[in-house]
């Protein structure tokens, strides 16, 4: 070989090793936490009960010919595909290729978006970050529990994140062709149509417009050419949904909680940083995020609330590419807090406190969703969830409030030039005690509803053969009208029982017996299912202090559970 000849195949490979090493070195904690996050899903959904991962292969045989069959589930081919394809190459049954697909996209969708958080100029740090928010979040997280039920959703997930993603290269036809795969996937894609239609309008300028148009209209036309040539006609019920969401108080709550967990705390978060953006000097990428979630939470919300069941958590999580951004940006401006006092981001905060405070006064957090799995479904489990959302935010306001604090007693200091540390560490000690008080107060304000059930005990076992995971209100004209109890057979039952349900009023010596047969009988349930008995109730209002079990000539089986309903 001479010695001025190149060996390119040496050169090839070294570019490749350098590549490779840049990949693993930049993408290694992301994967790595995505992978853990996958596991604890995997984790929630295998060992608790009311998980579809617990049903038969005959049940998923039907949701899977349903979704094929009925309309609009049928015009979304990509996961009832991807399953059918896992179940006939690789032997799988279905449920555990539903599955397979599923937890492959949950990967994906990781990685994906701490590159898209990478390519918006957040540092490694604060991607990994906004990744834990994604992969944690409800709608992701409990992805499958009812009612959340996630089926397309991953797969419009991924191709809204991807489109975005060729949106920042400036790969119009990229864009195009994930903005068709993501309406193919789950048809509510549409709502990020108006912003890519005004980012072409802001870049109008340019030679390529039309092209960039194009691109844009081109996967509608084809997709609606696609909904045509596969016409089903949908339910009428579907145009109409607004007063089924709020027709009476427990759908109230539904639809009011659905909404604050679809991002938790993240909406304070996301309000701070739409306002910062906004009145402070950022780059125009930022802004357009603002309008970009303010557009897509638009739609959002006017699909979730007028043609689609609001409680299925899952509508409304599709902005999430641009709120939880705009949520690290207000994360980060509050971490790192210098010294300049932001007021108006401090007046917003108090008034989505405010806001936060009046809708949550009517809301009995107890009673959200009708969810059979006992990990989301418990009382407990709930408020200790709804308390790390209201913790969290809290925390960072605290945060927020006391370093305006310290600024302002340096101000003093300087001002008078006097040496006030030990005042200013009794006024440090007397605000928080403040704020800490003002919050509890609110807090439990806000489940001191008129009609409530407070559960005592979570995941209750009964002598290790039933379990009660949830007890709720049933609703007729906004008034409780029946208890409903759900009961989960640990083993399967060989013996019949009767349900003692007794009640005594505060103030009061007199005890109430609703004993009742429940329907179906004892000796038929099954082990892992979920049974849902009702009671009937017909009590003057008050509080009462209430004891549920089961028994039968022989006696009551182990001890009873014991919870408080107000009425």
């Amino acid at each position: 070989m001479s010695a001025y000849s190149i060996d390119f195949a040496s050169m090839g490979e070294i570019t490749y090793k350098k590549k490779l090493g840049t990949f693993i070195s930049e993408f290694k904690f992301p994967i790595l936490i995505t992978t853990l996050l996958a596991m604890l899903s995997v984790y929630i959904h295998l060992y608790t009960f009311g998980s579809p991962m617990d049903q038969t292969e005959e049940i998923w045989l039907k949701r899977v010919t349903w979704h094929l069959e009925y309309a609009p589930f049928a015009h979304r081919l990509l996961q009832n595909y991807a399953t059918l394809l896992f179940h006939q190459f690789f032997l799988l049954p279905i449920k555990e290729s539903f599955f397979v697909v599923q937890y492959i996209l949950f990967l994906l969708i990781g990685s994906v978006f701490y590159k898209y958080l990478r390519l918006l100029s957040f540092d490694k740090y604060w991607s990994i970050i906004g990744l834990i928010i994604l992969l944690t979040a409800y709608p992701i997280l409990g992805a499958h529990f009812s009612p959340v039920y996630t089926w397309d959703d991953m797969w419009a997930y991924l191709f809204i994140m991807l489109m975005l993603i060729n949106l920042i290269k400036l790969k119009w036809n990229h864009v195009g062709l994930f903005l068709l795969l993501g309406l193919m996937a789950r048809e509510q894609t549409i709502i990020f149509v108006p912003i890519l239609i005004f980012i072409v309008y802001l870049h109008r300028e340019n030679n390529n417009s039309k092209l960039k148009l194009i691109s844009i209209l081109l996967p509608i036309l084809i997709y609606i050419i696609y909904r045509l040539f596969l016409w089903q006609e949908i339910s009428s019920s579907r145009w109409g949904l607004f007063n089924f969401n709020f027709e009476n108080h427990g759908r109230t709550n539904d639809s009011l909680m659905s909404i604050f967990l679809s991002f938790g705390f993240i909406w304070l978060l996301y309000f701070v940083g739409c306002v910062k953006l906004y009145f402070n000097k950022v780059l125009k990428e930022y802004k357009l995020l603002v309008f970009g979630s303010i557009s897509t939470l638009i739609l959002t919300f006017i699909i979730a609330l007028f043609f689609a069941f609001t409680r299925e958590t899952r509508l409304l999580f599709p902005p999430f590419v641009f709120v939880i951004p705009i949520a690290l940006i207000a994360l980060k401006s509050i971490v790192t807090y210098k010294n300049n006092s932001n007021w108006i981001c401090l007046k917003y905060i108090f008034s989505v406190i405010l806001l936060g405070v009046f809708i949550f006064g009517g809301i009995n957090y107890v009673e959200y969703l009708n969810i059979q799995c006992d990990f989301w479904a418990g009382a407990d489990v709930r408020f200790l969830l709804l308390g790390i959302h209201l913790g969290v935010a809290t925390f960072f306001i605290v945060l927020y409030l006391l370093r305006i604090i310290l600024n302002f007693f340096q101000w003093v200091k300087k001002k008078f030039r006097l040496n006030i540390k030990i005042y200013k560490n009794i006024f440090y000690v007397i605000i928080i005690g403040f704020i800490l008080f003002f919050t509890i107060r609110v807090i439990s304000q806000i489940f001191n509803n008129r009609y409530s059930i407070r559960m005592i005990t979570q995941d209750y076992v009964i002598n290790d053969k039933i379990k009660i995971v949830n007890i709720k209100y049933e609703y007729i004209d906004d008034i409780p009208h029946a208890i409903l109890f759900s009961f989960v057979a640990l083993v399967n039952l060989q013996k019949d029982y009767r349900i003692y349900f007794h009640l005594h009023l505060k103030g009061s010596d007199k005890m109430i017996n609703l004993d009742f047969v429940p329907y179906p009988r004892v000796y038929n349930w099954n082990a892992k299912e979920v049974i849902s008995l009702r009671r009937e109730i017909d009590l003057p209002p008050g509080e009462y202090k209430c004891i549920v079990g089961l028994f039968n000539e022989f006696g009551r089986m182990g001890k009873p559970y014991k919870f408080i309903i107000t009425l």
